[in-house]
């Protein structure tokens, strides 16, 4: 008799909307005027989900 053996559900689970990275070339006087590199990405996540929400 063979024992049937139950495949594991173990893994990465699907993501809908996956992230994608990008690579962006900034001088870094312009990421001073932002007051650093955090604020500067938070700018930047904070245009792209306002751009994103007015359907452009």
């Amino acid at each position: 008799m063979k024992s049937e053996v139950k495949k594991s559900n173990a893994g990465r689970k699907p993501v809908p909307d996956k992230k994608v990275q990008v690579s962006m070339y900034v001088l870094s006087s312009q990421i001073e005027k932002f007051g650093g590199l955090d604020e500067f990405k938070q700018a930047l996540y904070d245009f792209v989900a306002l751009r994103s929400q007015n359907g452009a």
